[in-house]
């Protein structure tokens, strides 16, 4: 069995067209979801680190990382907002590893009750994968009875190496209510198709979608809640995480600011289910932390005894020191 999936996932890395990295936690890492969300906090400059672990009960585990910085540019007619990403994923036994730096721009209008965003993310993937510790049927020495990763084997026309140009768009929209904030956001990716193949021939990547809505309600003695929806689709592959957080808030001050819980389910539309997300989280001082851990239920469970990925998230947003109110002062007569 166990061999078995491996050759599946190593299938998986050529034949996937539309495979991109996701987080399970994707609202902790705002700026891979959507380039609109650049900015879009109260503070002058964010710093996020995402870090995820996944398939490690069946071989060579995937890992990403990722890490953000965004900053909001005051003195600007308009809010406007610059930041850096870096990705880097690592992939299975082929070691297929995808570097991503991407520049992001956003700009934001505010009003007492709407706030708009839309945002422009412009950046460079390079792609490289090792073979030395795979084998190929050409490479079977019947002299020694083992293979010889010193012969050659059929992938001559394949470049161990590609990089391709890169081009993200979205929007962001929220509305206030009393107790609660409305967000709703929708961002597309590749929309330059960039070939990404490692062949002779083209493979243009399809563009990537996200639809996503959360609402944030507040009760009056300090429970929150944050149900949430997100589908994602690249041509004719759709994926949604549907769940929510439940949480408890304590003060707005330099200690600790909130915990909450989250649990969400992912799937396909038209695949089989795939993991039950679990998560924790707490907000202290100007850092948040999330740890998640998904709960695997797809086709491979047996293999996985139902473990699936891990995730560590922590950001950091500085305090704002934008001027929100103008006072004149007046005489005292």
């Amino acid at each position: 069995m166990r061999a078995f999936l491996l050759l599946i996932l190593f299938i998986s890395v050529f034949s996937a067209k539309g495979q991109d990295v996701h987080f399970s936690m994707y609202d902790f890492s705002p700026l891979t979801m959507n380039p609109a969300e650049t900015g879009v906090y109260d503070g002058d400059w964010r710093a996020i680190i995402n870090y995820r672990e996944q398939w490690k009960a069946i071989a060579k585990p995937y890992q990403t990382i990722s890490a953000a910085y965004d900053q909001n540019v005051y003195g600007l007619p308009g809010q406007f907002s610059a930041g850096l990403i870096f990705l880097s994923d690592n992939s299975g036994a082929v070691d297929l590893s995808q570097n991503r730096f991407y520049l992001s721009l956003g700009y934001k209008k505010e009003t007492s009750v709407w706030t708009y965003s839309a945002g422009l993310q412009a950046g460079f993937v390079s792609k490289s994968f090792n073979l030395s510790s795979t084998s190929f049927p050409e490479q079977y020495n019947q002299t020694i009875g083992a293979f010889d990763p010193n012969l050659p084997n059929s992938e001559s026309r394949l470049s161990n190496q590609t990089g391709y140009f890169d081009l993200n768009v979205g929007g962001l929209v929220s509305r206030k209510f009393k107790n609660s904030i409305l967000t709703g956001g929708v961002s597309f990716f590749h929309l330059n198709r960039p070939d990404v193949s490692f062949f002779d021939n083209k493979d243009n990547l399809p563009i990537r979608s996200n639809t996503y809505v959360n609402w944030r309600i507040n009760t009056a003695n300090g429970l929150f809640f944050k149900p949430s929806i997100l589908v994602s689709t690249a041509k004719k592959a759709q994926e949604w995480v549907m769940g929510g957080d439940a949480g408890l808030m304590f003060s707005n001050g330099p200690g600790l600011r909130e915990v909450f819980l989250g649990i969400d389910m992912r799937d396909g539309i038209n695949r089989n289910g795939d993991a039950f997300i679990a998560s924790i989280g707490v907000a202290y001082g100007d850092f948040t932390v999330g740890i998640a851990y998904d709960i695997n239920h797809s086709s491979v469970d047996q293999a996985t005894n139902n473990r699936g990925a891990f995730e560590l998230s922590v950001i950091y947003i500085s305090p704002s020191t934008a001027i929100k109110k103008i006072t004149i002062p007046c005489d005292r007569y």
